[in-house]
């Protein structure tokens, strides 16, 4: 019979949102509530995360066994990396605060390179098994054209390194890892999975009309391959792209990557069989993926 075991996630991020970061920390900490063994028993999983929010609980049930806690550390809002920056031992205060004593885990896994800093630290000093997830690293956004922390690819390599394991989410974020410095024997990859139960084939779906349908869901139309989407769209003529992402539906007219594309549909001449739906609720997302008879996945990851 295996017994409990005791896991602390830390994230730096928002985790009450639609992000990917947070949907992914929540439904982890429920399913690794699940025991070892048929006979064993059941995990308990805490959350710890930064206030965002004064009127945030500070402790708040996710599920049977899992648990969101909210540790004070700079204003309560969210905050752009380089100010979150200054509060990350603030962060880490706390966290050492409640592993020092009964509420020590037996495991921790950080996600995020800010949330990895606070958590590698303690981890360390108390000798405690620590593991790294990243959800993207500073060298892969900035060849996108974002901007990153000019000191971000060596905390990273520095959380690395200290990590008794660290989770890549693809091969090519594995590979630039290594690149940085972070040692291959301590990387393992694991693709973010699907919860085939609520994105099922078989279920209720919206409204649409005769034509084949093709769906892209993305977070940052920039970014998706939508502009890739579209030009194809140019050889498949009796086909409709939906757009699921980038901001909410009503502010779609004020959205300049909203503007370009639809610029470039409208030179395409394929504007009228493209339909930008804005951000959706992720609920929704399975009843507009049954109506596609092709769903897009253009990103490089």
């Amino acid at each position: 019979m295996h017994r409990q075991l005791h896991i602390a996630l830390v994230s730096a991020s928002d985790l009450d949102g639609e992000h990917l970061q947070s949907i992914h920390v929540r439904d982890l900490a429920r399913s690794l509530t699940r025991p070892l063994s048929a006979d064993g028993e059941q995990n308990q999983v805490t959350v710890y995360t930064r206030r965002q929010n004064s009127a945030a609980r500070g402790r708040t049930r996710i599920a049977p066994g899992a648990a969101l806690v909210n540790l004070d550390a700079g204003p309560a809002r969210p905050l752009p990396d380089d100010e979150l920056l200054k509060y990350v031992r603030d962060f880490a205060d706390e966290l050492r605060r409640r592993w020092s004593g009964a509420g020590r885990p037996d495991i921790v896994h950080a996600h995020g390179w800010i949330g990895g800093l606070a958590a590698c630290a303690v981890a360390r000093e108390l000798d405690i098994p620590f593991v790294q997830s990243y959800h993207g690293v500073a060298a892969t956004e900035r060849r996108a054209g974002a901007t990153v922390h000019p000191h971000r690819d060596r905390l990273e390599k520095a959380i690395g390194r200290g990590a008794d394991l660290v989770l890549a989410g693809h091969a090519e974020e594995a590979a630039t890892l290594v690149r940085l410095g972070v040692p291959r024997p301590r990387m393992s990859v694991v693709p973010y999975g699907v919860d085939g139960d609520l994105f099922s084939q078989v279920g209720p779906s919206m409204p649409r009309g005769d034509r084949r349908r093709m769906v892209m869901v993305c977070d940052d139309l920039e970014a998706g391959g939508v502009e890739t989407a579209l030009q194809a769209m140019v050889h498949v003529p009796n086909a409709e792209l939906a757009i699921a992402g980038g901001p909410a539906r009503e502010d779609l007219d004020h959205d300049p990557a909203v503007h370009r594309l639809t610029l470039l549909a409208k030179e395409l001449h394929v504007a009228d069989r493209v339909i930008f739906l804005g951000r959706m609720p992720r609920k929704s997302l399975p009843k507009l993926l049954r109506t596609a008879s092709l769903a897009l996945c253009l990103d490089p990851h």
